[in-house]
């Protein structure tokens, strides 16, 4: 397989609200080597034109550099690693994420906040969310490496501890509610045309 490697280099002075993250769009079918070096398949670079092209629309520097195909053996060890690392990432970030939606509805309990408890499971909702698009990616990038065979005991792992949060997360959101429909109606502060706290106004939750 023919490879390349591509990195990128942005200008300081832009600021990463000011331009489209370019590793939402290739780590789909690349693998990262450093912060901004990637490597991918000389097939795929039509796929990766929207990010660099970006990147250039703010001043930024692309450079792609093609590998001899005898460096396939070594570059299908650096994406297992680089892979690896990418999915046991997911890993963390949604016990962290579950961590701190379990202290913010802590806090929405103490509080008595109906809006408070509906941030937090919309906070949490889409950590779920993005853990499950996230590995999703990193699957997809490991047929693009020939790495399926490899990877797939450790993605179907990450993706059982995810559901596991979910399931867990279900049982937490259910005993937030419970302590807001606990207490008084007269002391909680309801969103606008809000009279149950099962209900919120927000799409995707309360249900």
């Amino acid at each position: 397989m023919r490879n390349v490697m591509l990195c990128y280099d942005i200008p300081t002075t832009v600021e990463p609200k000011d331009y489209p993250e370019p590793s939402s769009k290739l780590r789909r079918f690349a693998v990262r080597i450093q912060f901004s070096t990637w490597i991918l398949a000389e097939s795929e670079l039509p796929r990766a034109d929207e990010a660099i092209d970006a990147i250039k629309a703010v001043g930024g520097v692309v450079d792609t550099v093609r590998y001899d195909e005898s460096e396939w053996p070594r570059i299908k060890l650096l994406a297992k690693r680089s892979l690896e690392r990418e999915v046991e990432r997911i890993r963390i970030y949604v016990d962290k994420s579950m961590a701190k939606t379990r202290e913010k509805l802590v806090e929405a309990e103490t509080m008595v906040s109906v809006n408070d408890v509906n941030a937090a499971i919309r906070y949490q909702q889409t950590a779920l969310n993005r853990a499950l698009r996230e590995i999703g990616d990193a699957e997809e990038c490991s047929v693009a490496f020939d790495l399926t065979g490899d990877l797939s005991e450790l993605t179907r792992a990450v993706r059982a501890s995810i559901d596991a949060r979910a399931m867990a997360f279900a049982s937490e959101k259910g005993r937030a509610r419970a302590v807001v429909r606990a207490t008084a109606a007269t002391t909680v502060t309801f969103g606008e045309g809000q009279t149950n706290p099962d209900q919120t106004n927000l799409p995707g939750v309360g249900e």
